[in-house]
């Protein structure tokens, strides 16, 4: 059967074909290879007129809204944190560092200098509508969230771990980071493992602070650390 099938189809082939139809059948294939699928300068003008419109839309779709924000909808939630009061961090100010030179010296060998003056709480935000309107953007970053990169008044602002730590002079460490590894071990101790821990941070005698009876004790009042614990906290 796999014979006669096959024989057949070489019989229809075989009647079927003639010289003016071999050489219909190869004439579009040459014009397509030549051209573009269509065979025809005017479907290749179509192509190209086609490929320039899906450019310009691309180009569209990243045009930023306004000056100040990039899409309509980081307007919209600039609208809603507007009012919103800055939690901002804490610096160590002068006079602490030089009541505590130990704190200084933990900034210095960390390159942390820059840092320390730039959150310092005496000053505050330099600007505070421009740090609104960074907060409301990055809620959209320009490259559709594969990066850390935000539109502010008109320019791209990266604002990558590389690029702020560059920007601070920070001195980066090869491996992981040694805070998050000693939190991630301290968060799965038991009591008589933290024993040792509240025993060193605070005052002596220092108790669990227990937010209920049925809590684990993990915390102890910041008011009865050390010195040295109580500025760091």
């Amino acid at each position: 059967m796999l014979k006669s099938l096959m024989g057949k189809g070489k019989s229809k082939k075989a009647s079927s074909s003639s010289p003016d139809a071999e050489n219909q059948s190869k004439r579009p294939k040459r014009a397509a290879s030549k051209n573009c699928p269509g065979g025809s300068n005017a479907s290749h003008d179509q192509g190209r007129r086609s490929s320039a419109s899906t450019a310009s839309l691309a180009q569209s779709e990243i045009q930023p809204w306004s000056d100040r924000f990039f899409i309509k909808q980081r307007a919209e939630r600039y609208e809603q944190i507007k009012s919103f009061a800055f939690n901002q961090e804490k610096g160590f100010s002068y006079e602490l560092l030089k009541n505590v030179p130990e704190i200084y010296d933990q900034l210095r060998i960390r390159r942390w200098e820059k840092l320390n003056e730039i959150v310092m709480k005496e000053q505050g935000p330099n600007n505070a509508t421009l740090v609104r309107e960074f907060f409301a953007n990055a809620g959209k970053s320009v490259d559709n969230g594969s990066g850390f990169r935000v539109y502010i008044r008109g320019k791209i602002v990266d604002y990558s771990t590389t690029a702020l730590n560059e920007f601070l002079g920070a001195l980066v460490p090869e491996e992981r980071c040694a805070f998050r590894t000693e939190n991630d071990r301290v968060a799965g101790m038991l009591e008589p493992e933290r024993r040792v821990i509240r025993d060193f941070v605070p005052l002596p005698g220092t108790p669990w602070y227990k937010a209920s009876a049925d809590s684990v004790p993990t915390k102890v009042q910041l008011t009865r650390f050390k010195p040295v614990a109580h500025a760091w906290a």
